[in-house]
């Protein structure tokens, strides 16, 4: 029933996380003023065997239930730095962080990680939250903020006005900017 064709889609998931087809896709992010290119926001797709491609809505649900959501965060994120380390430094690269991947325990360690790994300058990653993750910043999850920000990382709020949030809750964070709905 319902539960096997959930438990199926889950496998089939994981399998595409194992075999590198769930990837990043970038899309410019380019000035009004001169046209030029700023950067890029990093977009998930899965690329199935056939060639043919998988919006998010039509996977996420499933990372999110099965908690696969925070290996492919990670797989997106690598994808980025790896093109941000091959990008002008001018550019930097925006990439989603799921309410999971907020408040994991080791979410300062995997970023500062991948970015070692890319040899990024930290100020070029903005990390992107849902205005309805929001609910999720714990105490902890606060400080992770804060240390990633001290590094250089700048905290965007995505989707603003689509939750609960006023401005006043906002400001004990290190948000750096946000992208209204």
């Amino acid at each position: 029933g319902a539960a096997d064709a959930r438990a199926a889609e889950a496998a089939r998931l994981r399998d595409a996380l194992a075999t590198g087809q769930i990837r990043a896709w970038f899309q410019p992010i380019v000035g009004l003023a001169d046209d030029a290119v700023r950067g890029y926001e990093a977009l998930v797709r899965w690329e199935h065997d056939d060639g043919t491609i998988g919006a998010p809505d039509t996977f996420i649900p499933t990372a999110e239930r099965t908690n696969l959501i925070v290996d492919l965060d990670r797989v997106v994120l690598r994808d980025a730095l790896d093109l941000l380390a091959r990008l002008p430094a001018s550019q930097h690269v925006s990439v989603n962080v799921s309410a999971a991947s907020l408040s994991a325990p080791e979410l300062v360690a995997v970023v500062e990680q991948a970015l070692e790994t890319a040899s990024v300058d930290p100020s070029r990653l903005h990390l992107e939250i849902t205005e309805t993750s929001l609910v999720h910043v714990t105490d902890k999850v606060q400080a992770a903020m804060r240390t990633l920000a001290a590094r250089g990382v700048r905290w965007y709020v995505d989707d603003f006005g689509t939750g609960y949030s006023s401005l006043t809750h906002l400001r004990d964070l290190p948000i750096a900017g946000l992208k209204l709905d």
